[in-house]
């Protein structure tokens, strides 16, 4: 097989026991990464399954691009119950997928597989250590009660090597907060669904893998053309755009509205040591700052992790400090999603100005916020499980049942307990994303809100280097319609916006979540270093021509999609038999009473222009809009057709599944609805 390392590891915690099993038994049907693991939860996770149940799966997948010199090829998919999903109707458990970069993933395959399958819990804390094709379950008693900066430490110290890659769960996963990360290398975290809770709950520390193999390539001379050309495509140090960088140097040197804040970029430029790549990647993501009295003196992080208690920290010390930065040492060292906590915090305001709580009955000051030792402190109760801490570790969601529901009309959620991002009330995108998924997947986000929506337009904000004219002609060029541009009030609702959201949910479902390739490389559509004259970027076609070259397979860009559609209707498949129906595809009240940027400052905030769009002819427009109840079920249906789904229900027809080559799929589905 070229592509795929050809095995897939199983570890039984429960019994010791060790197998593999041939990676041929998915693909090519399922690909790798998303598509493998939802075809081994439709197969072995049932409903009754909860997130703590010993029978829960951690499922860790590479895809066939992993580990080769395609850039952004270093990420793994980590797919399992999440203990902190919560329905509009309630708590739930369901199924997650949540990624993470760095460098383990190609050293997976490098070691001779191409995922790893984990079940039962262990009767004591153990790590799993993988040596090539031996693999040893060891005490990890010496381990538990680590931070995951200390645990790699000290696993690098047993094994005599830093080569081992470690990914490994801190104190949060430890005593399973519902919103505990799973950690490798210097800030790189699998945050979304609390997968680190759920390896917490299986006594399991860390999963270290060493490979000395490599990953076999069909045409490795036409790959080595394609990489060398998508790497040019996205960053070459001799030449520039006119405003902000890729990556780490984006944050160093100011982009989007932040590229006039002198001071932060002041700061950034003093106290930045480096940028630090994932696997073969130009970009750098992650920035690496000097804090040398944090958790540790080196913080690496990106975007959001960086940014999320900036403003807060400045407003408490009157000026850009390093507390924010020992802050993301601190959630990162215990493994504690920044999100979450960010969640914690808003509601706890709400609830005191209500009235519906009190700092005498939760312990917890807000006098202090923004300083460091406030984070100190409300991080440490909420990872201790200490007082009120208790309650919020297990979300806010759930935090509310145990208080016999005080404070739930304070929490806006945009779908299954997730907050709002990419502003669903001003891009339908997103709010089709929001209301179909299980999980917060920014990659699914992104395509629009930050790709075909660029900051690289010059209108958006009066910097950049494409005109109007030339944005139309390649989001016309690559849609095959200039209708998907419009994003006006009558826009929004139009039926074509349920093809793009398909059609973005399929591109990134095959590219980042089945090949798997950074949602940063792809999709860009376009690039300041092309040489086309529409500064065009052959996305996707250098996706799916980088499959061909790798595995010898041969797939066009309706054949990506077709993989991505695939595997989205196994992933519908499994809600449904979560229960899910059309009724539960939607999103918060709050998005249909209450117009954008009134309640959401992420919302305003994160967009390319605050409160613009573009309308009919490109050019951006004012819009200020909740969303219509009656228009949104028309979207519904006319996004239901372009799946293929029952109108009336959401589940997938017996035809699209056949067609998709799921019959497997539809005969288990047809006996479900039997017996319901």
């Amino acid at each position: 097989m070229y592509g795929w390392a050809g095995k897939i590891l199983r570890v039984d915690l429960s019994t010791g026991r060790i197998n593999e099993i041939p990676t041929s038994k998915y693909v090519p049907r399922f690909v790798g990464g998303w598509g493998i693991a939802a075809k081994i939860a439709w197969d072995e996770l049932p409903p009754e399954i909860g997130a703590f149940d010993p029978e829960n799966r951690i499922m860790v997948m590479t895809g066939p691009l992993t580990g080769t010199i395609i850039p952004g090829t270093g990420r793994a998919e980590i797919c399992t119950i999440s203990p902190i999903t919560y329905s509009f109707q309630g708590p739930t458990e369901d199924y997650v997928r949540s990624g993470i970069g760095g460098q383990w993933a190609p050293e997976l395959k490098f070691a001779g597989y191409d995922g790893v399958v984990i079940h039962g819990k262990a009767d004591k804390p153990v790590w799993i250590y993988i040596d090539d094709r031996t693999v040893e379950i060891r005490d990890a008693g010496s381990l538990w009660g680590l931070d995951t900066y200390s645990t790699q430490e000290a696993i690098w110290d047993e094994v005599g090597s830093k080569k081992v890659k470690v990914l490994c769960i801190g104190p949060a996963g430890e005593r399973l907060v519902r919103f505990a990360t799973i950690a490798t290398d210097n800030g790189n975290h699998a945050g979304v669904g609390g997968a680190g809770a759920v390896m917490g709950s299986k006594n399991l520390k860390a999963i270290a893998v060493r490979g000395t193999g490599k990953v076999e390539v069909a045409k490795p001379e036409e790959l080595y053309e394609l990489a060398y050309t998508m790497h040019r495509l996205r960053y070459r140090p001799e030449a520039r755009p006119p405003y902000g960088l890729y990556g780490a140097n984006q944050h160093r040197l100011g982009h989007g509205g932040e590229v006039k804040n002198k001071e932060l970029i002041e700061h950034w430029k003093r106290d930045t040591i480096k940028g630090v790549a994932c696997w073969g990647c130009p970009i750098a993501c992650r920035v690496v700052f000097s804090v040398p009295d944090a958790i540790r003196p080196g913080i690496s992080n990106l975007c959001s992790g960086i940014s999320r208690f900036r403003n807060a920290t400045r407003t408490f010390y009157g000026r850009y400090t390093k507390n924010y930065l020992k802050v993301v040492g601190l959630l990162d060292g215990n493994g504690v999603n920044c999100h979450d906590i960010e969640a914690i915090i808003s509601w706890l305001h709400g609830c005191y100005e209500a009235g519906l709580l009190s700092e005498q009955q939760t312990g917890i000051s807000l006098k202090d916020y923004g300083s460091y030792e406030f984070f100190e402190r409300l991080i440490s109760s909420v990872v201790t499980r200490e007082g009120f801490g208790d309650l919020l570790a297990d979300g806010v969601h759930r935090a509310c049942d145990r208080l016999r529901g005080t404070g739930k009309e304070i929490i806006n959620h945009v779908n299954r307990g997730f907050q709002e991002v990419y502003h669903p009330r001003l891009l339908p995108t997103s709010a089709l994303i929001a209301a179909f998924e299980s999980s917060q997947r920014l990659t699914l986000y992104h395509t629009w809100a930050t790709r075909i929506l660029t900051k690289h337009c010059e209108e958006t904000a009066g910097r950049g280097w494409l005109t109007n004219d030339e944005w139309v002609g390649r989001v016309t060029e690559v849609f095959g319609s200039d209708k998907v541009i419009d994003h006006s009030d009558k826009g929004f609702y139009q039926p074509d916006k349920a093809y793009l959201a398909k059609w973005t949910e399929d591109y990134k479902t095959a590219g980042a979540g089945c090949f798997i390739l950074c949602g940063w490389v792809m999709g860009h559509f376009w690039s300041w270093y092309s040489d086309a004259p529409n500064l065009g970027d052959p996305s996707p076609e250098n996706e799916s021509r980088a499959f061909s070259l790798v595995t010898g397979i041969d797939m066009d860009v309706a054949g990506m999609l077709n993989v991505g559609e695939r595997v989205r209707n196994v992933e519908r498949a499994i809600m449904v038999r979560e229960g899910r129906r059309r009724e539960q595809d939607t999103l918060a009240d709050y998005c249909f009473t209450t117009p954008q940027g009134k309640d959401s400052s992420f919302e305003l905030a994160s967009s390319v222009v605050p409160g613009r769009v573009p309308g009919p002819d490109g050019h951006w427009i004012e819009v200020s809009r909740a969303l219509d109840r009656k228009k949104w079920e028309e979207l519904k249906d006319a996004y239901y057709k372009e799946r293929g789904w029952d109108l009336a229900t959401g589940i997938p027809t017996r035809s699209k599944l056949k067609e998709l080559d799921l019959k497997d799929i539809a005969d288990d589905l047809e006996k479900l609805e039997k017996r319901i």
